[in-house]
């Protein structure tokens, strides 16, 4: 049975706070066992997100996720949890379609214009 627009949309964002809650907490959990020295909480996200994101969408190309658990799912808890595996997933498309040259752009764009965005940001707001 399909679920209607604002049922869904709340769903959504109850997940996107599931996950930036859960994000908070993997964070925090890792800085108390590991310290701050590192961004540990951080990969760990970002590892443990990708992981999910590859088990959920493969669960749905086999479908045993209906298209709007998917989408709360992925873009909801996923993304509030972590983008990074949004990242990883569109990556692994690149690669598996064998776009070398698109993946390469995208690794490089992303992660070195990130860095200087965030640069940009600093900067603007001193």
């Amino acid at each position: 049975m399909a679920m209607n627009i604002p049922l869904q949309l709340c769903f959504l964002a109850a997940a996107g706070a599931l996950g930036t809650l859960a994000r908070y907490g993997v964070s925090q959990g890792a800085a108390v066992l590991w310290g701050t020295s590192f961004p540990w909480g951080t990969l760990i996200v970002n590892l443990l997100g990708c992981f999910l994101f590859g088990l959920i969408a493969g669960w749905a190309t086999n479908g045993m996720v209906s298209p709007h658990w998917r989408v709360i799912l992925l873009t909801g808890f996923l993304g509030g949890f972590t983008t990074f595996s949004a990242f990883g997933y569109e990556n692994q498309q690149l690669l598996a379609d064998s776009r070398l040259i698109a993946l390469t752009f995208n690794l490089l764009a992303q992660n070195v214009l990130g860095i200087v965005a965030v640069i940009a940001g600093l900067w603007c707001g001193k």
